[in-house]
């Protein structure tokens, strides 16, 4: 058998895995230590394209933490929006708005202007059309900062997961599987 190393997961596919367990889990529930799975099965790096398998999970206990807090992650980021204070139009109305916050100055200070610019802006003076670009970027930066930091903790969460996940499918198998493209994905004691 090869002992390739396996295809790292991408952000889909890690989301797509802990859907499948959490979905089985809800439907079948219980703890697990075999899986019946129909998918494109990945053994030490080489894709064995699309089959049903049963397979082992060493240690469900270690899973299930990691399970929790991606579905507890991924539900605060689909509940986590555009933060609402963020309602100025015009560039200039943006450039205050952003100046009296922490993190707007910070989206303010990645675009690249002089402090003189700055200045000119905040007493009025309309900005380049390059600059309002600019500033719109770094606004919409700051106004989605909470959406955008919940997101990147679910998707951190689904890979902890699937780290986690294939460590416990690792030490039950004896050999790295990735599963892709999941067809079906069910719980056997």
């Amino acid at each position: 058998m090869s002992t390739g190393e396996p295809t790292p997961y991408t952000s889909g596919e890690e989301s797509a895995l802990a859907d499948a367990v959490a979905g089985a889990l809800e439907e079948e529930g219980g703890e697990f230590t075999t899986i019946k799975v129909r998918a494109d099965v990945e053994w030490s790096g080489e894709s064995r394209g699309v089959r049903e398998t049963r397979l082992t999970i060493s240690d469900f206990d270690a899973i299930k933490g990691p399970l929790e807090r991606a579905q507890r992650e991924t539900q605060r980021a689909a509940s986590t929006g555009r933060s609402r204070s963020y309602r100025a139009k015009s560039p200039i109305a943006q450039v205050h708005q952003l100046s009296v916050t922490k993190h707007g100055r910070e989206s303010l200070s990645g675009i690249g202007v002089t402090a003189r610019t700055m200045r000119g802006w905040r007493l009025g003076r309309t900005p380049s059309k390059a600059n309002q670009t600019r500033i719109a970027e770094a606004y919409e930066q700051a106004a989605n900062r909470k959406a955008n930091e919940a997101t990147a903790r679910a998707i951190s969460a689904r890979h902890e997961f699937a780290e986690a996940f294939n460590r416990e499918l690792r030490d039950g198998e004896g050999v790295d599987i990735r599963l892709r493209n999941i067809e079906s994905f069910h719980v056997e004691d």
